[in-house]
């Protein structure tokens, strides 16, 4: 009898369970999708850009921060959305049009500072492949070195022209791996 008075209380717990778990699921207002945030760094943020620009809690680019790694949030499908972070490449994206959703949102950041220093090897190889090639174009069709020899001020003005030009050529060349890193984001349906 008294396995009988233990048993009862468990089976009406575990029989109840099921129902209990249907009352707990969340509803979703309506204008307002589920998403999870799932990013590939912890750094990496889900920010909300604004309409326009305005003061209060917006940060430096703009966007308020809506969701961090892991976070499970009710979003406008209307709005749009930017992957963020410390020294993260901004990447804007919006939801799909019509989909209530539940989505996944995956996000492999690219690095703002690599970015930057592509940025930084295209400009000063830019600088110097203009400034050499220039120089070189006008001592040539100046016709400074048509009978110098090799060792006058224009030929090695010439030759040293070339060479600061060949070094542009090649910084804008090296800037390219680094300017290709993005910010890869990926809106998936959940099931």
């Amino acid at each position: 009898m008294r396995l009988v008075c233990l048993l009862v209380p468990v089976m009406v717990v575990l029989s109840s369970a099921p129902y209990a778990r249907a009352d707990e699921e969340e509803v979703v207002p309506p204008g307002r999708v589920r998403a999870i945030f799932e990013p590939r760094a912890p750094h990496v943020v889900l920010e909300r850009r604004p309409e326009r620009r305005k003061g209060g809690d917006v940060d430096s680019e703009g966007g308020t921060v809506v969701a961090m790694a892991g976070d499970d949030v009710l979003l406008d499908p209307l709005a749009t959305y930017q992957i963020g972070g410390t020294w993260v490449e901004p990447a804007s994206f919006r939801l799909p049009a019509g989909d209530p959703g539940p989505f996944r949102i995956t996000a492999t950041p690219g690095s703002s500072r690599t970015a930057g220093w592509g940025t930084g090897f295209v400009l000063a190889g830019g600088g110097l492949l203009a400034l050499g090639g220039s120089t070189a174009a006008a001592l040539g069709f100046s016709g400074a070195t048509k009978n110098a020899d090799g060792d006058s001020a224009a030929s090695i003005a010439f030759t040293s022209s070339l060479v600061v030009a060949a070094v542009g050529l090649v910084l804008v060349v090296a800037s390219l791996p680094f300017r290709s890193e993005a910010t890869k984001v990926e809106v998936t349906k959940l099931r």
